[in-house]
């Protein structure tokens, strides 16, 4: 053990440093409630999850889910295990793998170039605006960016070790299984690492191994449920592709929403992959690689969403840092200028970004919403619940129940059968549709919105 710290004392300094940025990822994570997409709709499916104890089949709202696969959901599911159901136990699995994700990439950088690289990417990388407030929502673009860069670093450990094969076909089959499609684009990338490089087919095989037994099997698992399986796999994983949209609008979406999503970071990358494409070095090739695959389908579909372009930012802010160092060693030839230039730039630009992020999503308020507070409230009671809004995923995982939405005009039938109910809706809409304040009991009112039950029994005594 001391000869290891001896040797790893500086790398193990530097992920005690990493680790320091922990408040940004778990301060306050918990005192807000779900929003209703995608959070409580993610976690509405870990909740019932955790209550079947099916951890293959995905249910929401009564009806099976088929737009994601399961790896993202499994680590909710863990941590309402292991936590309890809340609204902190849906964002802690997002939190730790936000801060695990910088250790990953401080290693990437550390093996591609050098732990300075590393050590400058991890810290730019929690500035990020919309990774940080991804890494604090209950949503699996953090689980996806966090595969994708283990992968990339197992992938290349892989080259020099056989033994790694494994655990990077584990990594694949994880990745695959957090989201649709998407996963896709980090083939080219492999291609990338490996071209050209002896391969041990023996122990390729028992990654593939690894890869089928995951991802394989939930695969065929599925197909054999339901017979629409693989189109609606190909349809979701291809949001807009067959639609006719403009190439030149669609780039300067993805731009616009690259940008405002990594912040200062943006340009900083784009001079690093150009810059790393004129040192026609592997590792730039590599990370470039990626970028470009993964921008790829976003070029021909305008459906992309500011958050899908999360998992660019780790190997966008990489090939900056890289280029950096390179080109200051090839100019200079002074290792610590190196150190000591892309260091103050990280620090001075991440100081910045994350100071914003603190006063903008972190360190505010609590705000618990009326759909949490009346949703749980019905939850004491048996019988359906109906709701007047968008807002059927808050309502399903605070209320544990199967929700039913009304649309407009739709009251006044609910109010004509003999059944019971229960209903969070608006006065106005009551008001708008002329129902009677005789014909039902309010159990709870907060702000705008009211939780009303009709049942004779309850209205009578």
């Amino acid at each position: 053990m001391k000869k290891f710290i001896k040797k790893y004392w500086l790398d193990i300094l530097i992920l005690l440093l990493i680790l320091g940025l922990s408040p940004f990822f778990f301060y306050k994570l918990g005192q807000s409630s779900l929003v209703s997409w995608d959070e409580a709709w993610y976690a509405s499916i870990a909740k019932n999850m955790v209550k079947s104890g099916n951890f293959i089949t995905l249910v929401w709202n009564g009806y099976s889910f088929f737009d994601h696969p399961v790896a993202g959901f499994w680590w909710m599911a863990i941590s309402f295990k292991i936590l309890g159901i809340s609204n902190l136990a849906a964002r802690m699995p997002s939190a730790i793998f936000g801060i695990s994700t910088l250790l990953v990439t401080f290693f990437v950088g550390r093996k591609m170039f050098n732990r300075w690289v590393g050590f400058a990417s991890a810290v730019a990388l929690s500035s990020a605006p919309w990774f940080l407030y991804r890494s604090r929502s209950g949503n699996l673009d953090i689980f996806l960016t966090f595969f994708f860069v283990l992968s990339i670093y197992l992938a290349v450990k892989s080259v020099e070790n056989k033994k790694f094969y494994i655990p990077l076909g584990i990594s694949l089959g994880l990745l695959f299984l957090t989201k649709t499609g998407i996963p896709f684009v980090i083939i080219p990338a492999l291609i990338a690492v490996y071209w050209g490089r002896k391969i041990n087919w023996k122990w390729v095989l028992g990654g593939i191994s690894g890869f089928v037994a995951l991802f394989g099997s939930w695969f065929v698992a599925q197909t054999l449920t339901d017979v629409s399986f693989i189109q609606r796999y190909i349809y979701i994983g291809t949001p807009g592709l067959k639609n006719k949209t403009s190439l030149i609008d669609n780039i300067k979406l993805m731009k616009d929403y690259v940008h405002s999503g990594i912040g200062k970071w943006f340009w900083l990358g784009c001079v690093g992959a150009l810059g790393g494409l004129l040192t026609r070095k592997r590792s730039f090739i590599i990370l470039f690689v990626f970028c470009l695959s993964f921008s790829i389908p976003f070029v021909f579909s305008n459906k992309g969403q500011i958050w899908h372009y999360v998992p660019m930012y780790p190997f966008m802010i990489l090939l900056f840092f890289g280029f950096i160092d390179w080109l200051i060693k090839i100019l200079l030839k002074r290792k610590f200028l190196s150190i000591f230039l892309i260091m103050g730039i990280s620090l001075y630009f991440s100081f910045y970004q994350l100071r914003l992020s603190w006063y903008q999503f972190i360190n505010i308020n609590a705000y618990i919403s009326d759909e949490q507070i009346l949703s749980l409230e019905s939850s004491k009671f048996k019988e359906p619940l109906y709701i007047d809004g968008d807002f059927v995923p808050a309502a399903a995982f605070y209320s544990g129940k199967n929700i039913k939405k009304i649309e407009v005009g739709g009251i006044s039938k609910i109010f004509s059968n003999k059944n019971s109910f229960l209903l969070i809706t608006t006065r106005d809409r009551l008001n708008g549709e002329n129902i009677e304040d005789h014909s039902y009991k309010v159990i709870k009112e907060d702000r705008v919105r009211v939780l009303l039950l009709k049942n004779l029994y309850y209205i009578t005594s």
